[in-house]
């Protein structure tokens, strides 16, 4: 397993981020005996020479080390053909500020590119998948339906479409008012993913495949379940996972593997 913690300048943050990118390396059983004193290609890169890629997200108060610390990602990748890019979003939402990072178009775009140069990737759209947890959850959806030519799947971490009652969320925690106006309203703001999700239906555009998983505990619970009325009400397809777990990396950790293999088509 290769880890990476990549620091890079971005234009469209105007400063320097870290990224962690884990990618999937031989191991052992890649290497026959009669090949343990040569340095022949190993069976791993020629069956699978190039990667997929699924950009992952931190919730709030998290950071681009998150999953590789406190989840199974790695090990679930192993043997793999998925890299997995995680990117430092603070606690933005993901979204362009009205005057400040703009980290919706870093993720989207400079990013993508970055990562497309750097790393022997398979760019398509079937190949590139976007998931994310708590607040990168709620940003998984709403850029999914924004940008649904870029993503083959996408997979939420309990979180919905809906964002909760934004009166009880302190300001000090997420900069609202660098994105939406003073009354906190959502709706047909730029983080207005039921807009979105219209927008795109309207255009018939196909929208990517998607994966809800939360667990029964978990205080966003109904939020997840208002998600799904509002896509059964739009015929918008979607698998749904739900079992016992609470709002914490117990919970996301035992769904990341699943969540890969349906990504993977396994």
């Amino acid at each position: 397993m290769a880890h990476i913690r990549m620091k890079l300048y971005s234009n469209c943050l105007r400063r320097y981020t870290n990224v962690t990118i884990l990618i999937p390396t031989p191991t052992e059983s890649d290497y026959p005996p009669e090949q343990l004193d040569t340095f022949d290609e190993p069976k791993f890169f020629q069956e699978q020479p190039s990667y997929r890629v699924l950009y992952l997200l931190h919730g709030t108060h998290g950071d681009d080390t998150d999953w590789s610390y406190y989840s199974n990602v790695e090990r679930d990748i192993i043997g793999s053909n998925l890299m997995v890019v995680c990117p430092d979003g603070g606690n933005s939402f993901w979204t362009d500020m009205e005057d400040g990072p703009l980290q919706e178009t870093f993720l989207t775009q400079e990013l993508r590119e970055y990562i497309n140069r750097l790393f022997p990737t398979l760019p398509e759209r079937e190949n590139t998948f976007l998931a994310g947890l708590s607040m990168g959850g709620f940003a998984t959806l709403n850029i999914a339906m924004k940008y649904p030519e870029i993503y083959g799947k996408v997979a939420s971490f309990s979180a919905g479409i809906i964002p909760d009652d934004l009166d009880t969320i302190t300001t000090r925690t997420y900069p609202w008012r660098l994105f939406l106006s003073d009354d906190k309203k959502v709706e047909g703001s730029k983080v207005d993913g039921i807009m979105s999700m219209k927008t795109a239906l309207r255009q018939k555009l196909t929208l990517p495949e998607i994966y809800l998983t939360i667990g029964t505990d978990d205080y966003l619970y109904e939020n997840v379940q208002r998600t799904k009325n509002v896509f059964d009400e739009h015929h918008v397809s979607y698998e749904y996972y739900e079992c016992e777990g609470e709002h914490n990396f117990e919970f996301w950790s035992s769904q990341i593997g699943p969540v890969m293999q349906w990504m993977l088509g396994k």
